[in-house]
């Protein structure tokens, strides 16, 4: 009886995980990639499948001043843009929608912080 209990109680537990589990990231591959984009917007609201969509270009482009470098870099040595933007992605992996569109959320702060302080720093130069 106690056997058949645990037995139960085990498998209740891997469903119930199963049942919850919440997409991650994956970065293997393009196709990866657009799998796990699809999955996590399943979950989200419309603001917040918005938000991730953002979120995810942010990222794959490294930064509004990479992404400047970035396409200088593909048009010399005519490396694939794609390439590129898998690359840069990867600073994504493993991390769920919501953690995805933390993370956008806290790098917008940081770019704001920091166009403020070389504003001022330009306006105290001149």
């Amino acid at each position: 009886m106690k056997k058949k209990l645990l037995i139960v109680g085990f498998a209740t537990s891997l469903f119930a995980t199963a049942a919850f589990a919440v997409e991650k990231f994956d970065v293997s591959s393009k196709e990866d990639i657009q799998r796990s984009i699809k999955s996590m917007k399943n979950d989200l609201n419309e603001d917040q499948a918005k938000s991730l969509n953002k979120a995810i270009m942010f990222f794959s482009m490294g930064s509004p001043s990479d992404f400047k470098v970035m396409m200088k870099i593909a048009k010399l040595d005519k490396i694939k843009k794609e390439t590129l933007f898998l690359d840069n992605i990867h600073v994504l992996k493993g991390l769920t929608g919501e953690e995805i569109i933390a993370k956008y959320v806290y790098a917008k702060k940081e770019l704001k912080k920091a166009k403020a302080v070389n504003t001022k720093k330009s306006n105290k130069e001149k």
